[in-house]
């Protein structure tokens, strides 16, 4: 399923469904809730509107969504896909102009409680940087504890504009980087990428033979964790590109079938990115599917697993749930927590092949629902279970 926020002055919001078994709708776009504006005649999605989607095993839809509204103002909403609701969360401290943009940053624990990261721009022609973390716990929802709500993080050297635009890599198996790398564009006309280490809070940049980064720029994550994707917007350049972390040039993949202009979008979903190209080009939407040939068998996977999503299977008895783990080789993490968010049991195991099997032994526990959350080498997955007495 892919979500849209419309911009310049729109308050809508809608969502593409893609599915995959019997459909009760195919391929076609459905209205949702509209934001919950105060005055919907004075507050619409203008510059800096983004949307970020994130993967929230607690929620009742398996994600929730996260939103700029832009337009000089620090709004900043979270919306539930399952009760189709919106919720104002904790403004950001700067207002968020041109070049605003979101990112999802994975899940990480902290004394115990697993917690959601995004990260922002303002724009606008700040360089200021930002991460919001809330706790994956229901119990915790709006909280507050020591992590969650806006950080400030290092800013970026130099100020963000129009076509700035962030997309998060977690870099499985790169013992580096353990939380991943933030994948950065400022636009202003600039040339090259900037990289965030969430482990030093500190900025990189690299040169790469592109063309200047406009209004129109838009870059997402690919299904390895190690390559983007990304267009440099305007200037009637249709090229399309990728580029692998820590090699020294982008390649070029098919391109564009319009030129990327201000508000246009690109999201990846699976094997296959989703793409608006904004203004002149409003009601067009596209999908790019990765051929064979495009799918790199090195950054830690094999060409195999760049379609793969992991998946789990429980087997429950008295004494123990086993969690058979649909996944390629690597580290396999797997946190149980108890209704009150305290994390439980901790196990993993690292495996030479495709699949694992993890046991958690639950005789001394009391009977109740709890919560698991397992982190693949390519994805997260989790959910509720129940156990009984």
């Amino acid at each position: 399923m892919v979500w849209l926020l419309h911009g310049k002055d729109s308050e809508a919001i809608n969502y593409f469904q893609r599915w995959y078994g019997p459909p009760p709708n195919p391929g076609s776009w459905s209205r949702r809730q509209n934001l919950p504006w105060e005055d919907p005649r004075r507050d619409k999605v203008d510059w800096g509107g983004s949307l970020v989607y994130v993967p929230d095993p607690t929620s009742q839809a398996g994600c929730r969504l996260f939103a700029f509204t832009g337009h000089h103002t620090s709004h900043f909403w979270e919306y539930d896909p399952y009760n189709d609701t919106w919720m104002r969360r904790a403004d950001v401290p700067v207002p968020v102009g041109e070049g605003g943009s979101l990112c999802y940053g994975g899940i990480w624990e902290f004394n115990t409680v697993p917690y959601a990261f995004i990260y922002a721009f303002v724009g606008d022609g700040s360089p200021r940087f930002f991460r919001y973390a809330y706790p994956c716990i229901p119990e915790l929802k709006g909280v507050p504890t020591p992590l969650s709500g806006w950080t400030e993080l290092a800013p970026l050297p130099a100020p963000v504009e129009a076509g700035g635009c962030l997309a998060w890599l977690p870099l499985p198996g790169d013992l580096q980087h353990p939380r991943g790398i933030v994948v950065a564009m400022r636009g202003d006309n600039t040339i090259g990428l900037y990289f965030y280490d969430p482990v030093h809070n500190s900025w990189s940049w690299k040169w790469l033979d592109l063309p200047a980064i406009k209004g129109g720029a838009a870059i997402a994550p690919c299904a390895d964790g190690w390559r983007v994707r990304f267009w440099t917007g305007r200037d009637d350049d249709k090229r399309f590109f990728v580029y692998k972390y820590g090699t020294t040039s982008a390649g070029n993949a098919q391109p564009t079938p319009l030129v990327p202009n201000y508000g246009a979008a690109l999201c990846q979903v699976g094997d296959t990115f989703y793409a608006q190209f904004g203004r002149g080009n409003e009601c067009q939407f596209w999908g790019f599917y990765q051929s064979n040939s495009e799918k790199e068998p090195n950054g830690g996977q094999t060409a195999s697993t760049t379609k793969f999503r992991p998946s789990v299977y429980l087997t429950r008895s008295p004494s123990e749930c086993r969690f058979s783990v649909d996944c390629p080789p690597g580290l396999v993490k797997l946190l149980i927590m108890n209704p009150a968010g305290v994390v439980i049991a901790r196990l993993e195991k690292s495996t030479t092949q495709n699949g694992c099997e993890l046991i958690w032994h639950h005789a001394d526990v009391p009977a109740g629902v709890y919560f698991y959350h397992l982190k693949t080498p390519v994805g997260e997955v989790g959910g509720k279970l129940t156990i009984l007495r």
